[in-house]
């Protein structure tokens, strides 16, 4: 099946599987705004975007995980 999307302001158009993937059209590690809504490349279909506005923002990374936790101090015995 063939779809078109607009990504980044320039007309697309693919040629995919039914079952394709949208992580799988556009292989990018910036973060993929689909009409103006952050998505999750891996859990939608190509064929969802067809017709629709991609934009692709820059990753924002993610402080490292034990920076976000409280654990409690070590008891003294």
């Amino acid at each position: 099946m063939q779809i078109e999307i607009t990504v980044d302001g320039q007309a697309q158009r693919y040629e995919v599987e039914p079952g394709a993937l949208l992580s799988e059209v556009l292989v990018t590690d910036q973060a993929v705004w689909l009409d103006g809504r952050s998505v999750n490349t891996s859990l939608m279909l190509a064929a969802q975007a067809h017709g629709r506005q991609i934009e692709l923002k820059p990753a924002v990374e993610a402080p490292p995980l034990m920076e976000n936790l409280l654990l409690p101090e070590p008891s003294r015995c």
